[in-house]
């Protein structure tokens, strides 16, 4: 007997019928700019400001902010590459096989907190 597996959890039909990045972003907690920048910047290490918002078409600011969230939850780092004068930031994003480690790790214990709490009941 199948209780939840229609329409109260995720099904294996609705599952597939995600899109992988999607999934992935939701999993990650990520709103739609920090999704398509994290994917920009796993196929684009070492992007300035300039190229991820001309890639994506955001204003400057919005992927200045979107970039500071990001490094906040060490999703991806900086580093400065001096210039002629001055210096310059660019960001890459921590590995994908981390990102899959970190995400793997948090299924497993939101799993094991769903068994405990069914347990409980």
């Amino acid at each position: 007997m199948r209780f939840f597996l229609s329409e109260n959890l995720c099904s294996k039909m609705q599952l597939d019928s995600l899109d992988r990045d999607e999934l992935i972003r939701c999993l990650l907690g990520l709103n739609e700019l920090e999704g398509k920048v994290l994917l920009f910047l796993l196929k684009n290490p070492n992007s300035k400001v300039i190229e991820i918002s001309g890639s994506l078409g955001k204003h400057r600011t919005s992927i200045q902010k979107t970039l500071s969230q990001l490094i906040n939850r060490g999703m991806i780092m900086r580093k400065a590459v001096n210039m002629r004068r001055g210096y310059n930031f660019v960001y890459y994003s921590i590995s994908k096989e981390k990102i899959k480690e970190n995400l793997l790790k948090d299924v497993e214990t939101w799993s094991e907190l769903v068994k405990e709490r069914i347990m409980e009941w």
